[in-house]
């Protein structure tokens, strides 16, 4: 078979993989590549090559042979086939037609066109956003690459070296498991308390089949913990059943390894930290492939793997992308194809009927969404092996959500998909169900904003997505959420407060940056609007760091903020100039807020990046508002504001409550070296001590 179902979607799971048309001189060794599972037959498709000028049909390959098992149950097969060469704006195509002459794939190169004669006449072909040309080196080719089992999963790339009758570079192929654990497990952190009462959750998508039975699973920790409940069986949908394991570990004087297992999965350990011992937390963000022709990396999530264990990993938004490569959504619910606009942003047409289809069509969507983003093996391992906090942000609904016209946010389409979006980060980024938030929830508010306690630090996660419009990001029942648990804060015990905000509270003012990004690959329009320092926002934003500002003075604690979105990392100092003017200052009138993004996502371009530095040559200091100015912090070993690479963030406390954080690059020019920035955040002190001079 050429498709298989999932739901309503249709996945290609036989697939062209490879091809050549043009390089520099003769052309030779063109062809296409076919893949699939292994063991399928050939006999019986065929290849149909057509020109764009006419959509006319200039030849027609027959195929043959079975494909091999060349990985994991999946195999290659290449055909010899001369190739047009795209003369034309109109370009040149091929398409896949399956034993029963349906059209699996019409793909085009070079431009598009409408097929005038064979198997695909009447088609539109798919552009590929991949070309050669007559300077392209002998012995390259066009190929997928990317993690999956069918096309769906894959971007195109290159040109790259050919790998014909092979699996390509940076192509893995993941086994299709005869059902069982299908995502999982993910352990979700629930919180401590003072006395050491450490809450877990485990989330496993489970399909029972022959091999596995769903009264037969079970879960076994080692040691035995203090409290274990009875799981739970949080969603069922086309017999895969969302199920979650709750249970309480004692923290004592040494840290703990703690081992579990679920039936059908391998055994797997997390570090529990010891009572008021240092945490090692990690921090990620956007774990996407950014355009189509670009892997999302896994080099750097194989990087974490070599370092010490975290005893928590937060996750800053963008966990799935919906959207991307462009337009992903769009293109995979059948009942939004064709309602495409374009612009700046690809986008449905808002004002098309949701329907019953649609609706059901969306939400299968959905679900294969976080199949496809957590099948990495490593990503896999590690949100199994390290508790985990999780917020979302625009691209894990879609992108720019919150920051669109009324009339499109308040659109019924636009709210059908946003509920969908909110039911599966409840089930998989939450570990609950869409009606019941977890025991992390903060309370007296409608958002999804959640707070954790360990060790004498507090995490407030916000939720800037589920109340946001061009002129709030926060509702005001929010607000005063947010204000009572600053106050019921003033009586713990911590010596730090972490704040989540998925994108930065300081940043880049962009005044004079717009003129520079004006025209960039960079997604701009909805990113300006998300921004704290936005015309629109800019009064939250003075609410937001009053608040924290007062809250640190009062408790005599250090705040720091903690974002993610942009695709650089930085550090951002908040600062109120008037206190820190004064003899008696303590460092509880400076707040940092630390920047990493993107872990997977494609890193900018050295001239965005370049053009952000020139940006703060030229830019004043912003003024918040009473006496609090702000702006960024160079990293000195750079010699730089922005780190352009692809990277993560490591934050450790020290024994005397100072924070070291370090932030892991990606080397540009050699993808599997990784380097490292570091920056120390001071514990709070008395006197003239401040993190910075501003």
């Amino acid at each position: 078979v050429s498709t298989q179902s999932t739901g309503d979607l249709q996945m290609t799971s036989v697939f062209i993989n490879e091809f050549h048309y043009d390089n520099v001189f003769i052309d030779i060794g063109e062809g296409i590549e076919i893949a699939g599972p292994a063991g399928t037959d050939l006999n019986g498709w065929k290849l149909e090559l057509y020109e764009g000028t006419k959509g006319e049909l200039y030849k027609t390959q027959k195929l043959s042979g079975v494909l091999p098992d060349q990985q994991n149950g999946f195999g290659t097969q290449f055909f010899s086939v001369s190739l047009r060469n795209a003369g034309t704006e109109k370009g040149d195509g091929f398409a896949l037609v399956d034993p029963q002459n349906k059209v699996v794939q019409f793909l085009s190169y070079g431009g598009t066109f409408i097929a005038s004669q064979g198997t695909c006449k009447g088609l539109k072909s798919v552009l590929l956003k991949v070309t050669e040309s007559g300077t392209t080196s002998y012995g390259n080719s066009l190929q997928l690459i990317g993690i999956g089992s069918v096309y769906e999963d894959f971007d195109w790339a290159g040109p790259n070296p050919k790998t014909y009758g092979n699996v390509n570079q940076n192509q893995t192929f993941v086994p299709v498991k005869k059902e069982g654990i299908v995502i999982g497990p993910v352990l979700h952190f629930r919180g401590s308390d003072i006395e050491g009462n450490y809450k877990i959750a485990v989330v496993i998508d489970f399909k029972p089949s022959e091999n596995y039975a769903l009264e037969k699973l079970e879960l076994k920790i080692d040691p035995k913990p203090y409290h274990v409940s009875e799981s739970q069986t949080l969603y069922v949908k086309d017999s895969h059943h969302v199920i979650r394991y709750d249970f309480t570990i004692k923290q004592t004087q040494s840290e703990q390894t703690i081992t579990y297992e679920i039936t059908g999965s391998k055994p797997y350990t997390f570090i529990v930290p010891a009572l008021n011992q240092p945490l090692r937390l990690g921090y990620t963000s956007c774990n996407a492939a950014q355009s189509e022709g670009v892997v999302k990396s896994d080099n750097l999530w194989n990087h974490m793997k070599t370092i010490e264990p975290f005893h928590l990993l937060i996750h800053g938004g963008d966990q799935v992308y919906t959207d991307l490569p462009h337009p992903f959504l769009w293109k995979m619910v059948p009942l939004l194809a064709g309602y495409l606009s374009t612009g700046l942003k690809t986008i449905f047409d808002h004002t098309k009927p949701w329907t019953s289809e649609t609706e059901e069509q969306v939400d299968e969507f959905y679900f294969h969404m976080y199949r496809r983003y957590w099948s990495s093996p490593v990503v896999r391992d590690i949100l199994a092996k390290t508790p985990n906090v999780m917020m979302w942000d625009d691209h894990d609904i879609f992108d720019g959500y919150g920051s669109f016209p009324d009339e499109k946010q308040n659109s019924v389409s636009f709210q059908g998909i946003y509920q969908k979006a909110r039911k599966y980060f409840c089930l998989f980024q939450l570990g609950t169900s869409f009606e019941s938030p977890p025991s992390s929830t903060l309370k007296n508010q409608n958002a999804l904003s959640q707070v954790y306690y360990l060790n004498r630090v507090s995490i407030l996660s916000l939720d800037m997505r589920s109340e946001r419009n061009r002129n709030q990001i926060i509702s005001p029942k929010s607000w005063d959420a947010i204000q009572a648990y600053l106050n019921d804060l003033l009586n713990s015990d911590i010596h730090h407060l972490l704040v989540l905000s998925g994108v930065p509270v300081i940043y880049d003012t962009f005044d004079t940056a717009e003129l520079f990004l004006e025209g960039s690959s960079i997604e701009i329009e909805d990113d300006l609007t998300d921004h704290w320092g936005h015309k629109n926002h800019k009064p939250e934003q003075e609410l937001f760091i009053s608040k924290l500002l007062d809250f640190s003075k009062k408790k005599k604690c250090r705040v720091t903020i903690v974002s993610g979105d942009v695709h650089v990392g930085c550090l951002g100092v908040i600062v109120d100039h008037k206190r820190a003017s004064k003899p008696d200052a303590d460092n509880t009138c400076v707040i940092n807020n630390l920047t990493s993004s993107a872990i997977g996502s494609l890193s900018p371009h050295g001239f965005f990046v370049s053009a952000l530095e020139t940006n703060i040559s030229l830019s004043q200091k912003p003024h918040i508002g009473n006496n609090i100015i702000g702006g960024l912090h160079e990293f000195k070993s750079v010699s730089n504001y922005h780190l352009g690479s692809r990277n993560y963030m490591s934050m450790n406390f020290q024994s005397d409550n100072s924070l070291k954080v370090i932030w892991y690059l990606e080397d540009k020019s050699k993808p599997v070296t990784v380097k490292s920035v570091t920056e120390k955040i001071f514990p709070y002190t008395t006197g003239r001590t401040i993190d910075v001079s501003y």
